[in-house]
C-alpha cells in the first residue's frame, strides 16, 4: 500500500500494543471452504495485496483437494485444513484449537456464517486473542441448524452473540459486513454488538493486466461469435438462483427489436442442459453463445468485448461481477437484490429494476444496445464511480485503519 503516513501509523500503533512489529502481523482467517466463488475470490485478492507485515494463515473446515487453487499457490499464505470431517463433527473444534495453539496469532477474523463464525469465535476467545472479526458476505443463512423466523444467524451464533457482548471484557469483537444494507440488517439481529461496513474490494491491477493479456485460441473464438453485434453478456454459475433462464426469454423478444443481438453466457453450472434445450427449442441457436467456465481473464476480455452486463439473480450479496462491468466501462441492467443499489446509480450508471421485470429489462436493454452516446455516458460514469469507491487499495486501507484504532484501544483495555 502507497500510503507512508498511513504505514507509519499503524506501526506506532501496532508497537503501543506491545506485537513485535519486526515479525509482523500474524492473522488467521478461519473459513468453511475455499470455494470458486464470489467470496473466496474476493478473500483471495484481499490477502494478496495485504502489506509485506502481515503474516496471514488461514484455516479451512473443508479438506477438498480441488478448492481454489490460486490461494494454495500464494507464498504468504499457509493453510491449514480440518483433521475431523462431518458437517456435524464438533471434533472440527478441536483441529481448530490445536491450530490456534500451536502459532501466536494477533487477530482472527471469521468469514461466512455457520461453523467458521462459531468456533472461530469461541476458539479465538478460549486461545486469549484480543481481536476477533467477522467478515458477513451472505444476504441469507444457509446454514443447516435451524433459525427462528427472520434471523440472520442460526440458533448456535445468535446465542454467542449474546454471551460474547457479556464476557467480552479485554477483547474486541467486530461484525465486518461487506454493505450498507447488510450492515443494517445485521445491526437488527444484534443489540450492541459493534458492526463497521468493509466494501468488496477491486482488484485494480488485474485491470491493468488486461491491455496485455494475450487471450487463448478458445476465448478468441468465442468473441468471433459476437464481434460487431450488440451483445449482452451475464457472467455465473448455471443454475436457479442467477436466473439465466429470465434472460433468455427477454433475449427472445429483444431481438423483434435488434435482430443481430447475441447472448454471451459466461459460465457452468447444472442447469446448462435445460437451458440449451430451451435456446434450441425457441430457435435462438444464432443468438446465444455458452462459453463455459473461462479463468478470469479471458473473463474480463470477452466482458470488455460486449455492450452490456446483466444480472438476474434471485438473491446475491455485493454482486463482484457488476463492479468489474463498470470497471470496464461497462452499462448494466441488474435486478434490485443485495447491494446492487450500492453499487449501481440508477439512471446514471445503468438500471436497477425489480425482479421479474420483463418489461422494464427490455425496455432498458434495448436502450443500451441502440442508444450508443447513452451507453458510452453510463459506462465511463460507471468507472470512475466504482474506481473511486471500490477499489481494493481503499479497502484494505480501511481494514488496517480499523485493525490499528482497535489495537490501541485494546492497549488501554
Amino acid at each position: 500500500m502507497d500510503n507512508p503516513k498511513l504505514s507509519y501509523a499503524i506501526m506506532v500503533g501496532f508497537k503501543s500494543h506491545k506485537m513485535d512489529y519486526n515479525r509482523g502481523i500474524k492473522i488467521l482467517f478461519v473459513v468453511n471452504w475455499l470455494k470458486r466463488r464470489g467470496a473466496e475470490q474476493q478473500l483471495f485478492y484481499f490477502i494478496k495485496e495485504l502489506p509485506p507485515h502481515v503474516d496471514v494463515s488461514i484455516f479451512r473446515f473443508s479438506n477438498a483437494a480441488d478448492e481454489f487453487p490460486e490461494l494454495f499457490k500464494l507464498d504468504k499464505v499457509n493453510i491449514h485444513s480440518n483433521r475431523y470431517p462431518g458437517t456435524y463433527n464438533f471434533l472440527r473444534f478441536k483441529s481448530l484449537y490445536e491450530c490456534l495453539s500451536q502459532k501466536r496469532y494477533d487477530v482472527v477474523i471469521t468469514t461466512g456464517l455457520g461453523a467458521a463464525l462459531f468456533f472461530g469465535r469461541i476458539c479465538a476467545f478460549l486461545s486469549g486473542i484480543k481481536i476477533v472479526y467477522s467478515l458477513l458476505n451472505t444476504f441469507e443463512n444457509f446454514h443447516n441448524l435451524p433459525t427462528l423466523p427472520g434471523d440472520y444467524f442460526d440458533i448456535l451464533n445468535k446465542g454467542l452473540n449474546t454471551l460474547i457482548l457479556r464476557l467480552r471484557r479485554g477483547k474486541i469483537y467486530r461484525f465486518l459486513p461487506n454493505s450498507e444494507k447488510l450492515a443494517a440488517k445485521i445491526r437488527l439481529a444484534v443489540n450492541g454488538y459493534p458492526v463497521h461496513t468493509l466494501h468488496n474490494g477491486l482488484p485494480t491491477k488485474e485491470f491493468e493486466k488486461l491491455s496485455t493479456n494475450l487471450s487463448d485460441e478458445q476465448t478468441r473464438s468465442i468473441h468471433n461469435q459476437f464481434e460487431g453485434s450488440p451483445t449482452i453478456t451475464q457472467v455465473g454459475a448455471l443454475d436457479e438462483t442467477k436466473n439465466q433462464l429470465f434472460t433468455l426469454e427477454c433475449i427472445k423478444e429483444i431481438k423483434e427489436h435488434i435482430p443481430n443481438v447475441r447472448y454471451l453466457v459466461i459460465g457452468e453450472g447444472g442447469k446448462k442442459p435445460e437451458l440449451v434445450r430451451w435456446v434450441s427449442s425457441n430457435g435462438l441457436e444464432k443468438h446465444v453463445i455458452f462459453a463455459g467456465q473461462l479463468n478470469r481473464m479471458d473473463c474480463l476480455y470477452l466482458m470488455n468485448k460486449s455492450n452490456l452486463l446483466v444480472l438476474t439473480s434471485e438473491s446475491e450479496s455485493f454482486p463482484n461481477v457488476l463492479v468489474e462491468a463498470q470497471a470496464l466501462s461497462l452499462p448494466v441492467v441488474t435486478f434490485d437484490v443485495g447491494a446492487v443499489s450500492e453499487i449501481i446509480d440508477h439512471g446514471i450508471t445503468g438500471y436497477v429494476i425489480q425482479k421479474g421485470d420483463q418489461a422494464g429489462f427490455k425496455k432498458y436493454s434495448i436502450e443500451l444496445l441502440t442508444d450508443k452516446d447513452r451507453a458510452t455516458r453510463m459506462g465511463k460514469t460507471g468507472q470512475e464511480r466504482v474506481l473511486g469507491l471500490f477499489g481494493m487499495e481503499r479497502k484494505i486501507e480501511k481494514f488496517l485503519s480499523i485493525l490499528e484504532k482497535d489495537s490501541l484501544l485494546n492497549s488501554r483495555l
